[in-house]
């Protein structure tokens, strides 16, 4: 099967990660968009750098800022701080790719760049000085 990413305009699986004020709109659903979102992102990024089908710097970079996005979530409901289960999958997700960014062949420029790993950089510091309450 060859996996796709969407054009990042329209990406429907970048969507369900945010939050949303709907009543469906639970967290396993946006923490599986997040787990395919990475899934497709990794296969990509993975495969044989002369295929037509690899990641482009765009496509890369939206899903980094995707993730950046979800590691900022902060989402209560009546069981408590809920966002902390997407938080926690957006740090492990950007460290995944950050190493797949920085990983270089010759002649190759790198994914990511400095701005985005610095943001990384911080929302991990960030997450590892606060408390993550487990209810």
């Amino acid at each position: 099967p060859r996996l796709a990413l969407a054009e990042p305009s329209d990406s429907s699986t970048v969507s369900k990660t945010t939050p949303k004020t709907r009543p469906d709109d639970d967290i396993s659903t946006r923490c599986n968009a997040l787990d395919s979102l990475l899934k497709i992102c990794k296969g990509l990024l993975l495969t044989d750098r002369s295929l037509p089908e690899r990641i482009d710097l765009s496509r890369f970079r939206f899903v980094f800022d995707a993730l950046l996005c979800c590691s900022d979530d902060y989402t209560l409901d009546s069981c408590g701080d809920v966002g902390r289960f997407l938080r926690e999958k957006a740090l492990f997700g950007l460290a995944e790719l950050s190493l797949i960014g920085f990983s270089l062949k010759e002649n190759e420029s790198p994914l990511l760049d400095q701005d985005r790993f610095l943001e990384f950089f911080k929302q991990l510091l960030r997450q590892a000085v606060e408390r993550i309450d487990r209810v």
